[in-house]
């Protein structure tokens, strides 16, 4: 059900309820009764009034499980970097129940602010998604984590993450994640050697030896 039917549906009972309850009380003030009668037309009132409130109270209950249901059946869009051999990936996974569809995100400052030269523009393909199933995940990387030490230098290790997406239903969803990178990064243990720092440990060692 959607909002505009769930406002039409809610209106619908107050209107019945009240015309039930101004309709019941013009009855009793134009016809006049007295004793038992008069007990029992005011009973009458007292019933619809208590009808009215039941079917209202109903009504919320059933809107409130509708929701908590909605809530465990959705689909759950996430953002995540995670880290893998010094290389940083950006990571779009699906954790809930229902595919997304229509998935756009918004990233700021973009990844590619990120990035070295060679991957710069690899991951902003992946930020509009037409269909994610669930627990699908898709990555991509970034770029090698050594390179972000002078990103955090410069401070820009912040990323604002929109996620926006709909599910089957037209059900629309956004998200905002707020992702330091900075935690993600430990200097002190990063090892990242080329071929060239290996070639000179190597020569190094040769010449130790040679030395002895």
């Amino acid at each position: 059900m959607t909002k505009k039917q769930k406002i039409s549906l809610f209106a619908l009972i107050i209107l019945s309820g009240t015309v039930l309850l101004i309709g019941t009380i013009a009855v009793i003030s134009t016809d006049p009764v007295s004793g038992s009668s008069k007990v029992g037309a005011y009973s009458s009132v007292f019933l619809s009034i208590l009808t009215f409130i039941y079917v209202l109270l109903t009504y919320f209950i059933l809107d409130t499980t509708n929701k908590s249901t909605q809530e465990l059946i959705r689909p759950y869009i996430i953002v995540t970097f995670p880290s893998i051999n010094h290389i940083l990936l950006f990571s779009i996974k699906n954790i809930g129940k229902r595919p997304a569809y229509n998935i756009d995100i918004s990233i700021s400052p973009p990844i590619s602010s990120l990035q070295m030269d060679t991957f710069k523009g690899n991951c902003e393909i992946l930020q509009n998604q037409k269909f994610l199933a669930p627990e699908q995940e898709i990555q991509n990387m970034v770029t090698p984590v050594p390179h972000l030490l002078q990103m955090k230098k410069n401070n820009q290790m912040n990323l604002n993450i929109i996620i926006s997406y709909s599910d089957s239903s037209g059900h629309f969803y956004k998200e905002i994640q707020d992702i330091d990178l900075s935690n993600y990064i430990y200097p002190e243990k990063i090892v990242f050697k080329e071929v060239k720092d290996h070639l000179e440990d190597i020569a190094k060692y040769i010449k130790e030896i040679a030395n002895r």
